[in-house]
């Protein structure tokens, strides 16, 4: 690809005005999907794997990293205790870390995975449906959705199963309405479903079957599910999942935790909070498309729709949903993840009338949009320029990953720059604000998560201090009653959960040497055999890291230090104290004698 062409990747739809004044955007030509692959590339993949797990990521991979050590992938454990979690998520975790043990990177791989298959799917239809230009903008929307950005770089099933009800529901309508073939319709997106059930239980069939009740003709519910094919689908479906809780019978599959009959009644005023602010944080998790999506549900633009059951389908999709969700308290709008795909598809098959009426507003969108990103970046580039002086130096921080984010700052704070002296350029309005967003999502990637995980990262120090005494490969055996998930994956040995000596294998109990995670006081396994004596410093799991900035230490570089401190409270709490325990077998001869077992008990006299 020459340099031009390399410059202009989707910009061959040039707009223009027509002989009437009335702007216009032409369609771009078939490559555009490579131009959204690229911003896929740059906006989910950098610094992927420097944030360190939080608890439901660290659950999802040691529950992976289980499955693959002992060859159950329907058990879904954590340090060999059933956990009430689904299991999709961490199949996926399993295949993308090669069944071996899972880090940062391959752990989110899934889920950025899965936006982009949105964004394809997403694209897909709405291009058959009104051109090029509308399928650009609709993957263009899903991928840029900061509802997205942030499902996406998150180990987990939720963008997993929005991706999975998204090809449901298109797979139906495809199927069904486009290719005539109800049956196999059915059948399609129920077996998908009976796969999104495997990553959140029985809320699959839920949302991909609630919409579809209020569907009119020519898609009436009544009248389209009475064929052999939906019958067969559930059938299949039912076999499936029925199969799956039978071989994995402690399996949860009613997850029902946002039953108002449960939570309604103790907190009403939080309840009514929510139903306030609810569309508001729906609004501010899809910024700033809200602003370019309303035509989709405004009466004047129907009219016009060239594809009127479509775009009905996609509203009826999305409507009773939303209403759902908002009515049930505890709920983020992250629930409303699956509703980004039929969304996307209704705002890019109503852009071109959207940009044609209201281009000039539109314009002071991508301007407040590229000014944002060119001050993010220029203050992301003087504190480069501190750190790189010594004027500002932040400790801990890698000279290879402080360099990489420079770059990508200065890209960014290049391209913005570029936009914002560049506005009357003939480039297509979505293009230019899909780059903004861009801008604007690399200098995040590229300052916030190192420098996050440089100062206030915890759980890996953590993991790291607790298993410095234990040998690679030696397990430990967590007698502690915190979970400590996080902790735990990052000490980078086998872990076991026990209650007493009980749980420890018997072909175990007589090894030289026992690692012991437990709390402030001596662990009491095996205290008539073993000598117990602390191998780690304790870990108070109160302490949170702060940030301070000090005058530079005597021989260190800088005027100015940035490092990171460690807050304790000054109670004390033998609760919230972790320790590693290393326990020596005593010699036979000082080994002390069992505890005699209680007497049994007499049965009274008649």
């Amino acid at each position: 690809m020459s340099p031009i062409r390399a410059r202009c990747f989707f910009l061959d739809c040039a707009r223009h005005r027509n002989t009437r004044g009335m702007y216009i955007e032409q369609s771009p030509k078939k490559n555009w999907p490579l131009g959204i692959l690229l911003a896929f590339v740059l906006l989910y993949l950098p610094n992927l794997g420097v944030r360190e797990f939080r608890t439901g990521e660290a659950v999802a991979a040691t529950v992976a990293w289980e499955m693959c050590r002992n060859g159950d992938f329907l058990s879904t454990t954590v340090y060999g205790r059933h956990v009430d979690a689904f299991p999709l998520a961490s199949w996926l975790i399993s295949a993308t870390s090669l069944f071996e043990r899972p880090n940062e990177w391959t752990a989110r791989l899934p889920s950025a995975l899965a936006i982009l298959g949105i964004a394809a799917m997403a694209g897909f239809v709405a291009a058959r449906a009104n051109g090029h230009l509308a399928g650009a903008v609709a993957a263009g929307m899903v991928l840029t959705a900061p509802v997205c950005l942030s499902a996406g770089v998150q180990a987990g099933s939720d963008a997993v199963f929005a991706f999975i009800i998204v090809a449901a529901w298109f797979s139906w309508y495809r199927l069904g309405r486009i290719e005539k073939r109800w049956s196999l319709a059915w059948t399609a997106s129920l077996l998908l479903v009976a796969v999104a059930a495997f990553g959140w239980g029985a809320r699959a069939f839920l949302y991909f079957y609630f919409p579809l009740f209020f569907l009119r003709r020519p898609l009436r519910f009544s009248v389209r599910s009475r064929t052999w094919g939906h019958f067969v689908g559930l059938a299949v479906a039912a076999i499936v999942i029925g199969s799956w809780l039978f071989k994995a019978p402690h399996q949860v599959f009613f997850p029902w935790e946002v039953l108002v009959f449960e939570r309604l009644p103790r907190s009403t005023t939080g309840y009514f909070t929510h139903l306030l602010g609810f569309p508001i944080e729906c609004a501010l998790f899809l910024f700033p498309w809200p602003l370019l999506a309303w035509p989709g549900f405004c009466a004047a633009f129907r009219p016009l729709e060239r594809t009127p059951v479509l775009c009905r389908y996609l509203r009826v999709l999305s409507i009773p949903l939303f209403l759902l969700v908002w009515l049930l308290p505890d709920l983020s709008p992250k629930a409303l993840l699956p509703l980004i795909g039929p969304l996307a598809v209704l705002t890019g098959v109503h852009y071109p009338i959207l940009v044609r009426r209201y281009h000039r507003k539109l314009e002071r969108l991508h301007h407040y949009l590229a000014v944002s990103a060119l001050y993010a970046g220029g203050v992301g580039l003087t504190f480069a320029v501190f750190h790189a002086t010594g004027l500002l130096v932040i400790d801990g921080l890698q000279w290879r990953t402080w360099s990489s984010s420079v770059l990508l700052v200065a890209v960014a704070t290049g391209t913005a720059l570029y936009q914002t002296r560049h506005l009357d350029a003939a480039r297509p309005f979505w293009v230019r604000l899909l780059v903004s967003i861009t801008a604007l999502r690399l200098i995040f990637l590229a300052v916030y998560p190192p420098v996050h995980s440089v100062l206030h990262g915890r759980r890996r120090t953590i993991g790291t201090e607790l298993a410095a005494a234990v040998p690679a490969g030696a397990t430990v055996y967590k007698h502690v009653a915190r979970r400590l998930v996080s902790e735990c994956f990052y000490m980078d040995r086998p872990v076991r959960e026990v209650r007493g000596i009980q749980d420890i294998p018997a072909s175990e109990r007589q090894t030289a040497v026992l690692f012991v995670l437990d709390g402030a006081r001596y662990p009491i396994l095996d205290l008539n055999n073993r000598n117990w004596r602390p191998c780690s410093a304790a870990v108070d799991l109160r302490t949170r890291a702060a940030v301070r900035l000090s005058s530079t230490p005597p021989g260190k570089r800088g005027l100015f230090h940035v490092t990171k401190a460690f807050r304790t409270p000054s109670t004390a709490d033998d609760a919230a104290v972790v320790r590693m325990y290393r326990g020596e077998l005593r010699p036979p001869d000082e080994r002390l004698p069992a505890a005699p077992p209680p007497p049994d008990a007499v049965a009274p006299g008649p």
